[in-house]
């Protein structure tokens, strides 16, 4: 009987470095007996089976995050042909997609009985993180995907109760520790093939290492704060670039206050894990991240590169200055910038209503930025009626 093997994640387990390496040894698989397929949304070629696969059987398709980022909403039913030709196929064949793990029971049951419909045996493969580390990892990837901007305020990730629908629905599931994976030769995505009997001598590998540093982490979190990509499950109109640039190579951990803000829910978490799968799936401590300072070449760096669009210029800026170690004012950041004409955005105007925009938080800023705009524009009655303002109320000698 032909095989399907589902592998289902779970997220941040090296999931895409997998795909990737599927899809570049995609003849290798198939002269060893696996098919790993793709699907087509629209002009995409999709080799992450999420998207599909949760477009299919999810109970609300259109309202899915990744549906809504890439814009699919609307393409939903242009999967279905073909997944029916996928399972038409007398091979064993190979489906990965860590977001099928967060279909609901039901769903997984349609899935469940339209695989076996089709004369395949399911084989069910996970790797599981363990709880404080796939919280920080999936903090960080809410971060990158333009949603999250406070990590206290964030509910601690509960896969133990995946694990469980997992086991509700399919007879076995094979669950492996991630970290266990990371000692194996060649590492997770080595291990994940071996277990699928993947000949490794002949396997070129793909890294697709999607993470971030721990101050670019926090930079974006900010930035989302007023600039998010997704608000209520839609598209910003006014939010920030989707691309990112990593500034740091510092592992993003979340720092002793925001651990002890969620401690009960990660001990709790860690009590469900260890209940579901045991203790090679459950932290011994929380490892905390340790403060930091940016310097001025950092800080100038940061503003030449981060802010796209230019209007979300005044976000970075409150956390470059929250940051600063000391040697640097606010006027170096905008110096570069005004230099670079692809950054015609930041013109004066923008200069004068940000210095007005902080007056309140931070006097010294709105001189800062009102002193840039003075030197372009000396004859700006605002300009020179704020900066007069600010310099009596700095120094009111």
């Amino acid at each position: 009987m032909k095989e399907l093997i589902l592998h289902v994640g779970f997220h941040k387990t090296a999931t895409s470095s997998f795909q990737a390496t599927c899809v570049k040894n995609r003849e290798l698989l198939a002269d060893q007996g696996i098919y790993y397929p793709s699907f087509s949304l629209g002009n995409k070629t999709i080799n992450n089976h999420s998207a599909p696969i949760a477009s299919l059987f999810s109970e609300h398709p259109s309202s899915l995050r990744v549906n809504v980022i890439q814009g699919h909403e609307g393409e939903v039913n242009q999967v279905r042909e073909q997944f029916e030709k996928i399972l038409g196929s007398q091979r064993n064949t190979l489906i990965s997609g860590e977001g099928i793990s967060m279909l609901s029971g039901n769903a997984l049951g349609k899935l469940k009985e339209q695989i076996e419909a089709q004369g395949f045996t399911i084989r069910v493969l996970c790797s599981v993180r363990k709880p404080y580390a796939f919280t920080c990892s999936s903090f960080q990837q809410l971060v990158k995907g333009g949603i999250l901007s406070s990590f206290v305020e964030e509910k601690v990730p509960t896969k133990s109760k995946r694990v469980q629908v997992l086991k509700r629905i399919f007879d076995h599931v094979e669950f492996f520790s991630f970290e266990s994976d990371c000692a194996f030769q060649g590492g997770p995505v080595a291990a994940m093939l071996d277990r699928i009997n993947v000949e490794l001598d002949e396997v070129e590998y793909v890294n697709t290492n999607e993470g971030m540093g721990n101050i670019t982490t926090r930079l974006y979190a900010s930035i989302n704060a007023k600039y998010p990509i997704v608000k209520k499950e839609k598209l910003s109109q006014r939010g920030r670039h989707r691309g990112k640039i990593d500034f740091d190579n510092d592992k993003f951990l979340l720092t002793r206050t925001e651990i002890e803000a969620l401690r009960e829910e990660l001990d709790e978490e860690n009590r469900s894990m260890r209940e579901a799968l045991g203790n090679d799936f459950t932290d011994r401590e929380y490892r905390a991240s340790s403060g930091f300072r940016i310097d001025k070449e950092l800080a100038v760096k940061i503003m030449k590169q981060a802010c796209r669009p230019a209007y979300v210029a005044d976000a970075v800026i409150k956390f470059l200055v929250e940051h600063n170690d000391g040697t640097w004012a606010a006027s170096d950041l905008f110096e570069p910038l005004l230099e670079k004409t692809e950054i015609s955005e930041v013109t004066v105007d923008y200069l004068r209503d940000q210095a007005i925009l902080n007056e309140g938080e931070n006097l010294q800023l709105a001189h800062d930025l009102m002193l840039l705009a003075f030197d372009r524009r000396p004859e700006g009655l605002t300009i020179r009626t704020k900066l007069a303002k600010y310099r009596q109320q700095l120094d009111p000698r």
